[in-house]
């Protein structure tokens, strides 16, 4: 039979650097000091709202009944703006890791 011609070995795919390993695993007591302090963000504004409401009730129930509806607005308004909080955060994040 013929010979078949012989053909140049195909170079394999260059190799991507290896990663880095992967961070630790946090623990639990670093697990409950940065949640403790993120849960108090949200709880502040219902404990100034409680507050604000046993002073406000010593005066009179008619300052008392003006202040449930401003609470509550007050209270409320921030959570429409939580959106650049988020969108903060993911550009810090992303900026960090690159």
């Amino acid at each position: 039979g013929a010979a078949l011609p012989l053909l140049p070995p195909v170079p394999s795919p260059p190799q991507p650097p290896p990663q880095p390993p992967p961070p630790k695993e946090p623990t639990l007591r670093e697990a409950f000091a940065f949640a403790l302090p993120a849960m108090g963000i949200y709880a502040a504004p219902t404990l100034m709202s409680l507050i604000d409401a046993s002073f406000i009730g010593r005066a009179s129930t008619a300052q008392l009944a003006a202040l449930g509806p401003a609470g509550s607005i007050s209270d409320s308004v921030p959570f429409f703006l939580l959106f650049l909080s988020i969108a903060a955060t993911n550009l810090c994040s992303k900026a960090h890791a690159s």
